[in-house]
């Protein structure tokens, strides 16, 4: 009963993602006759965060990090609370499935700002999953919503 009670409950997470953009010129073909692809990177995120879990299957978490865009040359800094289930799915396999709603700031780019929703689907072991994300930020950049789509990976830190 005491161990139970001096338990920690508590996680961090880091994660590292790049963001994806359509590629202009998808399908057409380049100089040794291969067809571009229909994505290209465009940018790198990453996050971090600190919340507290049940059973290493439910996470309540409060994160920030810094999202860097290059074509609509952007960095942000989001802030926001994170939902995740994460049930087994096998021995030792987990899905991951995460929302997140918070505030993002455009940095250089005067008061531009808004509210930040975040969704992902990943898959992995207990501490590590690669996942796909989409990324809401909530304001506008020459007239065109700003948000990502991203692949990446994610680290699960159990204390």
């Amino acid at each position: 009963m005491q161990d139970s009670i001096k338990k920690k409950h508590t996680f961090s997470q880091f994660e590292l993602s790049v963001p994806l953009s359509i590629n202009p010129n998808r399908g057409k073909t380049e100089y040794d006759g291969q067809k571009q692809n229909f994505f290209i990177p465009d940018g790198i995120s990453t996050k971090m965060g600190y919340g507290i879990h049940f059973n290493k299957w439910l996470l309540l978490s409060a994160h920030t990090g810094l999202d860097w865009k290059i074509k609509p040359k952007l960095v942000s800094v989001p802030l926001y609370g994170q939902l995740s289930l994460a049930p087994l799915i096998g021995e030792e396999v987990r899905l991951l499935l995460q929302a997140g709603y918070g505030q993002s700031f455009a940095l250089g780019r005067g008061k531009l700002s808004g509210n930040y929703y975040k969704f992902r689907l990943g898959i992995g072991s207990e501490e590590l999953s690669i996942f796909i994300d989409a990324s809401l930020y909530g304001f506008y950049v020459h007239q065109v919503p700003m948000g990502s789509f991203s692949i990446g990976v994610t680290v699960l830190n159990f204390d």
